[in-house]
C-alpha cells in the first residue's frame, strides 16, 4: 500500500491549526526542523513511523486518523482506475 505523503500532510496541517500552532511550534515539540515541517505539510518529504507518533502525541490525535486520508485516497483512486478501464473496453468495442 502506497502512503499518500499529501494526504497525510494535509491532516497534519489541519490539526495544527485546529490546535492554534505554528509550523515552527510544531516542530519544536517533535524535535524537527520547521523546513522539515514544512515539507511534510506539503507532501514533499515522507516521514518514518517514529516521527508520525511524534506529531500524533503532539497533536493528541491517534494514528489511525492520519492513514485514514491516505486510505481514502487510495479506494479513490481505485475507483477511478477501474471506471477508466470499463470506458476504454467499451470505446474498443469491447
Amino acid at each position: 500500500m502506497a502512503i499518500d505523503n499529501i494526504a497525510i500532510g494535509q491532516r497534519i496541517h489541519h490539526f495544527r491549526k485546529k490546535k492554534g500552532l505554528s509550523q515552527m511550534a510544531l516542530a519544536e515539540r517533535v524535535d524537527i526542523s520547521p523546513t522539515y515541517m514544512s515539507y511534510l505539510e506539503t507532501g514533499i518529504r515522507s516521514m518514518g513511523v517514529e516521527t508520525l507518533v511524534r506529531l500524533a502525541n503532539a497533536l493528541n490525535v491517534c494514528q489511525a486518523v492520519a492513514h485514514e486520508a491516505t486510505e481514502r485516497r487510495e479506494k479513490l483512486q481505485h475507483d477511478y482506475q477501474h471506471s477508466r478501464s470499463c470506458k476504454t473496453g467499451f470505446s474498443n468495442g469491447i
